[in-house]
């Protein structure tokens, strides 16, 4: 009788981003070789990955229009033919972007400073993009900490080294918007009329809270718990004292709370559910903890900027 050897299937190197099944290849080629078709998930029965044949702007702005399928076709099916092939693109790219990202924040930030001249100007953007890079080395840091603790079954070394593609993917978004915003809205960029510390609500009514939750006794439980809530709420972003923490601080439609927080916090939640391959509400978990974890960082290096 004769031996018939097992058929081998293909290894699956790619997936669908639709349903993120893997397949073993995007396209098809045929004998003419400018004469191409793009493959079908079997399980979902929808185009595998539709970006393959997309260049870059159209994979813009799908990234502003917060789209899952664009960044499971830019971290998983992306720069090569296998996941270990991906590797050098992968860090080509986040090295590429990384200081696209970070210079473009810096010179945002930069844009409504005060310098006498040119030399001022450049050293102020060159100390502000030294403190962009130690702020996302501690998100990054941050991050990963908080997916091992809330989600260790989703995090391995590849997904790890991820992190950093990922973060500035999500971070594309926002700086765009930043820049749009400083342009439009130049003057909400510009040092206040008077000379004056401009005040804010918010802050100072969380620097009362510190001031009194710091003499409150810790006789009792009630106010034991008072104490340590005015305490957690002096660790905000706000209370940061040094000088390069508080440049470019922006108003109105340009505020951070709206554009980094907002929008990038949404962009983020999306870019680490797909990378961490888990439910928004277990990647903004994440998100969260490595947030508290990334302003405790930041309290700590803060004080060695003055």
């Amino acid at each position: 009788m004769a031996h018939v050897a097992p058929v081998e299937r293909p290894k699956a190197n790619y997936e669908c981003i639709h349903c993120s099944s893997p397949t073993p290849s995007l396209y098809i080629k045929y004998s003419d070789p400018s004469n191409t078709s793009l493959v079908q998930c079997s399980t979902c029965s929808r185009i595998a990955d539709i970006y393959q044949s997309f260049d870059f702007p159209v994979l813009l702005l799908d990234l502003l229009l917060l789209k899952p399928e664009v960044y499971r076709h830019l971290l998983r099916n992306h720069g090569g033919t296998s996941s270990l092939k991906r590797v050098p693109h992968q860090a080509r790219e986040s090295l590429r972007l990384g200081t696209i990202v970070l210079g473009a924040d810096a010179l945002v930030r930069c844009v409504g400073a005060q310098a006498h001249d040119e030399s001022d100007s450049l050293l102020l953007y060159f100390r502000t993009l030294g403190y962009c890079l130690i702020e996302t080395l501690s998100l990054l840091l941050s991050i990963g900490l908080a997916s091992r603790l809330v989600a260790p079954q989703s995090v391995n070394g590849h997904n790890l080294a991820l992190i950093p593609l990922t973060s500035f993917y999500a971070s594309l978004p926002t700086i765009f918007f930043l820049v749009v915003s400083s342009v439009i809205w130049r003057a909400e960029y510009l040092p206040a009329p008077t000379n004056d510390t401009p005040s804010s609500f918010l802050l100072d009514k969380l620097d009362t809270l510190y001031e009194q939750g710091k003499r409150l006794p810790t006789s009792t439980g009630i106010d034991s718990r008072l104490s340590t809530i005015a305490y957690l709420t002096s660790f905000s972003r706000a209370n940061l004292r040094s000088g390069l923490a508080q440049v470019g601080e922006a108003r109105g439609w340009a505020s951070e709370a709206l554009l980094r927080k907002g929008i990038g916090g949404t962009s983020a939640l999306v870019a680490f559910s797909v990378l961490l391959r888990c439910s928004k509400r277990r990647a903004a978990m994440v998100l969260l903890l490595a947030w508290l974890l990334h302003l405790v960082l930041l309290h700590a290096v803060d004080p060695l900027l003055l």
